[in-house]
């Protein structure tokens, strides 16, 4: 995933804390969260609206992360073992994907036509062309 795709991705997730985050959605966010933290501290007073307008979208971001090394996203809240858990690689399926085969969304059981984007891990249903998360076209 891509530094521009990644903060897409959180930012269009802002208050989403089912589903997972790829270790390189997480780590671009968190350079691009740190690097206009560092701006904002440097060049204005707005350190406020930046820390209460990302705070959510930054713990959204972190509980998915923890999904995606299949750990409940209450680790988050545990300083160390959330540390050394954002490190850990994607497990594959777990118990935290959303729309996997055999799940029920709008009251249709995805089949085996139902897939994810590759881009951003978003659910696409039959059909569909373009990903509703990032943009890009399926193939």
């Amino acid at each position: 995933m891509k530094f521009d795709q990644a903060v897409r991705s959180v930012l269009s997730k802002y208050a989403t804390f089912s589903g997972r985050a790829s270790r390189s959605e997480y780590w671009y966010w968190l350079l691009f969260y740190w690097a206009g933290l560092l701006v904002i501290l440097i060049f204005t007073k707005l350190y406020p609206i930046w820390e209460l307008g990302l705070f959510v979208p930054n713990l959204a971001v972190g509980v998915r992360r923890m999904h995606d090394s299949n750990h409940s996203g209450w680790w988050i809240i545990c300083p160390i073992a959330n540390i050394v858990f954002l490190f850990f690689p994607s497990t594959g399926p777990n118990r935290f994907d959303v729309g996997a085969p055999g799940t029920v969304i709008d009251g249709a059981p995805l089949g085996s036509t139902s897939s994810f984007c590759a881009v951003c891990g978003k659910l696409r249903l039959p059909g569909q062309q373009y990903c509703q998360g990032c943009g890009a076209k399926f193939e």
